[in-house]
């Protein structure tokens, strides 16, 4: 049996709004960062993470859960497009008609930055690619590793079983 998350005790709204608020603290961070000439995409998470707890806003366990869903996200994104020699406008031009401005705005300097910092790794650095039911994550394409079914997420949003299977296993594809 798999151990009990603390997060598993906030709702899915909360747990998005969670994940938004500190995309949005991470945005400030990042944008203070690149002023002072800080280059690692951690540290601004870290940082949004220690802001949110101070603040109040969660758990150092929520904010360590959810940082690390926002990091895996960004480095995931990163890594595709990396993979298929795409740049972000041309991997969001497919989709620009669903995501919402805010939404582009939000998670652009972090995603380009990402893919920046992905490339100075080494190519044997492990990835993590797989994609379960109750993970939290940002826009993207999501592939059920079962059946094949495609899952299209253009707002942050708790990943669902597969609609066509119900398994609960995904891989990104876009």
């Amino acid at each position: 049996m798999k151990p009990k998350k603390e997060t598993e005790g906030l709702t899915t709204a909360q747990l998005i709004e969670a994940y938004d608020c500190l995309m949005r603290v991470a945005k400030q961070s990042m944008e203070q960062a690149k002023q002072e000439g800080e280059p690692i995409i951690q540290s601004v998470i870290d940082a949004a993470k220690d802001k949110m707890i101070n603040l109040g806003e969660m758990s150092r366990q929520e904010a360590t859960e959810i940082g690390n869903y926002i990091v895996r996200d960004l480095h995931d994104v990163a890594d595709y497009l990396d993979k298929q020699q795409q740049k972000l406008p041309e991997w969001l031009s497919r989709d620009l008609v669903k995501v919402e401005k805010q939404t582009l705005n939000k998670v652009s300097p972090l995603i380009e930055r990402a893919a920046l910092e992905l490339k100075h790794l080494a190519k044997t650095a492990a990835k993590v690619s797989d994609w379960h039911t109750g993970d939290i994550r940002g826009i993207g394409t999501l592939k059920c590793d079962n059946c094949g079914q495609l899952m299209h997420f253009i707002k942050t949003s708790r990943i669902p079983p597969c609609p066509k299977c119900h398994k609960t296993l995904f891989k990104r594809i876009g």
